[in-house]
């Protein structure tokens, strides 16, 4: 029989001629490496392995009975052809015959053969001899006129019958040839032993052959016969002529001339926490005496109905200008007699503050000698109105507290000789003022900067460890102003996100939280928008937190860190005082979402489930970036002698021992050029790659180049976070 994958492990497994491929029952192991460079410093090189694939070859059984010695096979019960070289009538000279005479002591003709296994398990052959044969004249011999045969083992393959060289009884178990090495265990040697009848007719031809029974797998159906017969136009016969002698009574020699010489003719011989809130709103604004002027827009002034001083509690403003306050008051005589009345001015104020004094219409006062201001002569019982106008420095911006501003202005009768005050009245300012920052002892400063640095993914957090995924920033409000006031506080920061699905990556604005401290500087209570009232010279501390999503993209970029800045703004519920912090920032750590920053999962398609030498395995390999991060410089690479780690640990690939080249494609879901690289040479375009005759190691990666490709793949290359690239790689197995 003629094996049909001879020709195909010819090609693979040099030296191994008879070898029908990788034997049945080897792995075949293939793990996918991508190659890579650390996001996290943007210099260090990284890989990743898939998860381990192997395939467990199949039987393909075969076997054929071979002359031993050449390589021709098979031939059919003719008479020898002169010059015949496979064939009819074709034998080697060592199964050619002739003139074998038998006798009464037996005469055995001896020819070897091998017995060859062309498949790629180990297959128990039964052998048979064809036996058929001729007289001289061309009549079938039968029954006891043909030769019995045996079969023997030939263990030190000589074509000798040796001690130790067994009859063959049943069976004959051909091992599997080793592809990996130079020499074919699949053979084994047999003798054919052709017992001559002793009553052989003379000139009689016989033809024997052995004829095999084992394993053997049908192309045509792709299936095993378990019994698979060698046909009979695959047999190898040993060719015997019985020897026809010939005596006769020669005379002497010729003496007579007219008597030719008979010459008779000679033979030819054949060649695979806070509390309520308590609003400075509630304050009542005292009204303005009928049809007198208004007082400052937005500032609220108590009267005190006992003394008749007056508080005032103006709002802050955006402007450096200085702040004004205007008081409306009035003097009234509560003696009997008229009375000239004047007003003395303040002494003493606080650096920057004015005082200007008016009538009750809002008209300057002229003053007098003595630099009092005179109201005129005021009725028994009548009432003159005046305003007090204080101007004072802004001090909105500044960091220094800022005092309640008591203006004292005296009121003189001038029914008496002095010019001591009779009575005073106070008029006081208190301005607001605060302090928003990040806590610093026992204040707050907002220009300090910290960073913060999240971790994706983890549980959040509320202390300021840089493990898990909540920033946390110490802050505190000082009221450095004259009144007490409550505020509201708000803050943001904005993120980049990557959607799991998409890639896509988009802006997303994450809310501050404010929490009031406990004493350990930890987060206590409910998140806060508006604090409880915060007294003057009062410090109140906060910790602001922020909770970074699952999908946040890194900071980091090619080890190359950008923090994000937060926003945060306090203002006043009632003087409506404005602050600012936005210098602390965040780092986002990079991530990944995934088994592994780089996952490789390697599968089989269905095409593998008929692993049989010289069929394909077809590998898809999916790896996808699960960092919240781009790598540089990524590609896949498929070779054998990968040591495995992690789950992989204790296997080495193979799968370049056992199976060939034979194509590769690829898909991305990012933008760029897809190249191939095979054996560590120069990368071509995948679509139009062509491979060497020998391929020991595939490289795959994508093309971008920041958007300007060069037809290489290097570190200025990138895989977006969430990209996906998909090889379909194929091997044909040895």
């Amino acid at each position: 029989m003629k094996s049909p994958l001879l020709s195909l492990v010819v090609a693979l497994a040099a030296g191994s001629a008879a070898a029908a491929g990788t034997p049945a029952g080897t792995p075949i192991s293939n793990i996918a490496t991508a190659s890579f460079i650390d996001p996290n410093d943007g210099t260090t090189p990284k890989t990743s392995q898939s998860n381990i694939v192997t395939t467990t070859v199949l039987p393909k059984p075969g076997f054929d009975v071979n002359f031993s010695g050449t390589t021709v096979d098979g031939n059919t019960p003719v008479a020898p052809v002169t010059g015949a070289t496979s064939g009819a009538g074709y034998y080697p000279a060592d199964y050619m015959k002739k003139d074998v005479v038998p006798t009464t002591a037996g005469t055995n003709v001896d020819t070897k053969y091998t017995l060859v296994n062309t498949g790629n398990n180990i297959n128990p052959v039964s052998l048979v001899a064809d036996v058929s044969g001729k007289t001289a004249t061309g009549i079938a011999l039968t029954g006891p006129a043909l030769p019995t045969v045996e079969y023997y083992l030939d263990l030190n393959g000589n074509g000798v019958i040796e001690p130790g060289d067994t009859q063959l009884t049943g069976p004959v178990s051909i091992p599997v040839d080793d592809p990996l090495t130079p020499g074919d265990e699949g053979k084994v040697t047999i003798i054919q032993r052709i017992k001559i009848p002793t009553l052989a007719p003379k000139g009689s031809e016989y033809f024997v052959s052995p004829q095999g029974t084992g394993q053997q797998y049908i192309t045509a159906t792709s299936t095993t016969d378990p019994a698979y017969v060698e046909p009979s136009t695959d047999l190898q016969y040993t060719y015997i002529k019985i020897a026809n002698p010939s005596v006769d009574i020669v005379p002497p020699a010729d003496t007579d001339p007219s008597t030719p010489t008979i010459t008779p003719p000679v033979p030819g011989t054949v060649p695979g926490t806070g509390g309520p809130v308590t609003d400075p709103n509630t304050y009542v604004p005292p009204a303005n005496p009928p049809g007198g002027p208004a007082t400052t827009p937005g500032t609220i002034v108590a009267i005190d109905p006992a003394t008749g001083d007056q508080t005032a509690y103006p709002p802050a403003d955006t402007n450096p200008a200085p702040d004004v306050v205007t008081f409306v008051s009035q003097v009234t005589n509560n003696g009997t007699i008229p009375d000239a009345v004047v007003l003395i001015p303040p002494t003493g104020l606080p650096p920057g503050t004015i005082v200007t004094l008016l009538d009750g219409n809002g008209n300057p006062i002229t003053p007098d000698a003595n630099g009092n201001f005179p109201l005129g002569v005021i009725a028994p019982g009548g009432s003159v109105p005046f305003r007090v106008i204080v101007t004072y420095p802004d001090p909105d911006g500044g960091t220094t507290p800022i005092p309640s501003i008591p203006v004292i202005i005296g009121v003189d009768s001038g029914n008496d000789p002095d010019l001591t005050p009779n009575t005073s009245g106070t008029f006081t300012v208190n301005p607001p003022n605060v302090i928003f920052g990040d806590t610093n002892g026992s204040t707050a400063t907002p220009t300090n900067f910290p960073n913060e640095t999240v971790v994706p993914g983890t549980p959040t957090g509320t202390g300021t460890a840089q493990t898990d995924s909540s920033a946390v920033f110490p802050m505190s409000i000082v009221n450095t102003g004259a009144y007490p006031e409550s505020y509201t506080i708000a803050g943001s920061v904005t993120i980049k996100v990557i959607n799991p699905n998409t890639g896509v990556i988009s802006d997303q604005v994450i809310s501050v939280m404010y929490y009031l401290a406990d004493v350990n500087g930890n987060p206590t209570g409910p998140a806060l928008t508006t604090t409880s009232v915060v007294a003057p010279g009062v410090q109140l501390k906060l910790v602001a937190v922020i909770n970074v999503p699952i999908n946040a993209a890194s900071t980091n970029a090619n080890g190359v860190n950008t923090p994000l800045l937060i926003s945060q703004a306090l203002a006043g519920t009632f003087s409506g005082i404005a602050r600012s912090d936005n210098n602390d920032t965040l780092t986002i750590s990079v991530v990944n979402s995934g088994p592994s920053g780089i996952e490789i999962a390697k599968t089989q398609t269905s095409a593998n489930s008929n692993a049989l030498p010289g069929n394909d395995i077809q590998y898809q390999i999916v790896a996808k970036n699960n960092f919240n991060a781009q790598v540089r410089g990524f590609f896949l690479t498929e070779q054998g002698g990968v040591v495995g780690t992690g789950t992989n640990t204790g296997t080495t690939s193979n799968m370049f021992t056992y199976s060939t080249y034979k194509s590769v494609a690829a898909s991305t879901n990012f933008a760029g050029n897809l190249l191939v690289r095979f054996n560590s040479a120069a990368w071509q375009p995948l679509a139009a790659a062509t491979a060497p005759a020998t391929v020991t190691r595939v490289d795959v990666g994508v093309d971008n180049n920041a958007g300007t490709p060069d037809g290489a793949i290097t570190a200025a290359d990138t895989m977006p976070s969430t990209g996906v690239i998909t090889v379909n790689f194929t091997t044909t197995i040895k």
